[in-house]
Formats: structure tokens, C-alpha cells, sequence
């Protein structure tokens, strides 16, 4: 693995503060809802679910029941644990379970309406809602993304103290685990209006709340003119969202 090199904090948020979020409410709720619409081809018998377009396939086994969940109790019981999820184009062929470190469990909850994914406590990623539309497959990229992230990063802080570090953290985070995502969805994406409405919900939906806030914590800093020579270290960003807008 390459090394991971190091943000200057302030600086990374800056740059970070100054991107244009803004966007009409309606192309974003345009957006979102055809991203909530199932994929064509779908079809889905007990514990597969197959996905056949033109140029990719989409595999998803479950666990039969005596497997089906790892929890015995709790919030998460009656979820189901995902054997396989295989994302194919051309001679490509993913399976993300084999991405995600050892001991990663997948379990998805396909009767919420939630829609939503987070990783847990003891590392198992759980996913809200129907996993058979390209948003909720969005959202689970996204957050094998930040297992990843943390498995990459091996402990290791790239992140520089100061003030706002904290922010910058869960910036980077955010940031990287859409990157993962951007990677692992293209070749699924197929016409511009596609791509767009993956950018529209990956930049101006779910990272938008995190971008505010790194706004609103530069203004609040008020700019500090205290020497940042100790941070000075080139800045390396993983990922440049508005670049991958120019696909």
C-alpha cells in the first residue's frame, strides 16, 4: 500500500468550504427519485436476486436461514446476511464481500424504508432498505468504502492536529468512501443523465451536510492568522468529486 500522506487541516477545509454546493431543490429530488427506481431486469427468487441489463450483470446471494443473520438480538436480528454481491461488466467481475476485511459481515434490512447504511460498532456493515435500486447500491458502496478506508489506513492519522482537525477527519473520511463508490459504479452507470444523478446525490445529497459544516466551522475559526509552518505539508487529496463530474 502507498503511504499515506498527510492534510493540513486548515487548509484541506478551506479548499473544501469553497466548493459550490449550490444546486436547484428539484433537480436534486428529480434525481434522487430515479435513483430509488429498481434497476430493469430485475428479477428476484427467495434468497437471489439477478439483475441482467445489456452491458453488466448484478448477482446478490443471501445466506439460507440458519445463517441468515449474525445476531441473535437487538436492533439488527432480523437482518440478512449477504453470502455474495457480484457486480459484472464486461469480463470484469467484482464480488465486494471479497473487498471487505476478514470478519465484515454485509446484513441488510430489505423491508425498511429507511434507506440508509452505517458500519456498526463491532465493524459489520448494516444497510437500510431495498438494495435492489442503484441508490441503496450507492449507499452500500459507499459504506464498504469506509471499511476499507480504515483497514488502508492501519491506524495511522494523515489528518494534522489542530482546531478543526476533527472536521477534516470526517471530511477526508466522507470523501474517500465516495471515491470508492465513484469507482466501483461507473461501468454501471450508463448515460450522462445517469452519471449526474450519481454525482447530484453523492455531492449534493449525502455530502452536503458534511460540506456545511466544514463551512461553518472555517467562520467560526474566523481564519486564525496563528503560524501554520508545523502543518505546512503538501496537502493530497484522494479524491477531486469535481473532477469525476466531468466524466
Amino acid at each position: 500500500m502507498d503511504r499515506i500522506k498527510p492534510i493540513n487541516s486548515e487548509k484541506y477545509l478551506e479548499k473544501i468550504s469553497k466548493t459550490d454546493l449550490s444546486i436547484r431543490e428539484e433537480e436534486l429530488m428529480r434525481s434522487v427519485a430515479r435513483l430509488e427506481r429498481p434497476f430493469e431486469g430485475l428479477t428476484s427468487l427467495g434468497d437471489e436476486i439477478d439483475i441482467k441489463a445489456e452491458k453488466y450483470s448484478i448477482h446478490i446471494t443471501f445466506f439460507p436461514n440458519n445463517q441468515r443473520t449474525v445476531y441473535s438480538a437487538g436492533p439488527y436480528r432480523r437482518y440478512h446476511r449477504v453470502e455474495h454481491l457480484m457486480l459484472q461488466h464486461s469480463e470484469k467481475i467484482f464480488d465486494l464481500t471479497e473487498i471487505v476485511p476478514d470478519g465484515c459481515k454485509i446484513l441488510v434490512n430489505r423491508k425498511s424504508i429507511a434507506e440508509r447504511g452505517s458500519v456498526v460498532s463491532d465493524g459489520n456493515i448494516v444497510i437500510d432498505g431495498d438494495i435492489t435500486t442503484p441508490k441503496m447500491l450507492l449507499i452500500l458502496l459507499h459504506e464498504i468504502g469506509h471499511v476499507v478506508d480504515k483497514m488502508q489506513l492501519a491506524g495511522e492519522d494523515p489528518v494534522s492536529e489542530h482546531p478543526m482537525s476533527f472536521t477534516a477527519r470526517k471530511i477526508r473520511s466522507e470523501r474517500i468512501a465516495t471515491a470508492f463508490t465513484l469507482k466501483f459504479i461507473r461501468p454501471f452507470v450508463l448515460d450522462s443523465k445517469q452519471r449526474k444523478d450519481v454525482i447530484n446525490f453523492l455531492k449534493h445529497d449525502a455530502l452536503r451536510s458534511y460540506y456545511l459544516n466544514a463551512q461553518k466551522a472555517m467562520e467560526e475559526q474566523g481564519h486564525p492568522d496563528a503560524s501554520l509552518d508545523r502543518y505546512a505539508q503538501d496537502i493530497s487529496e484522494e479524491l477531486e468529486l469535481e473532477k469525476d463530474a466531468e466524466w
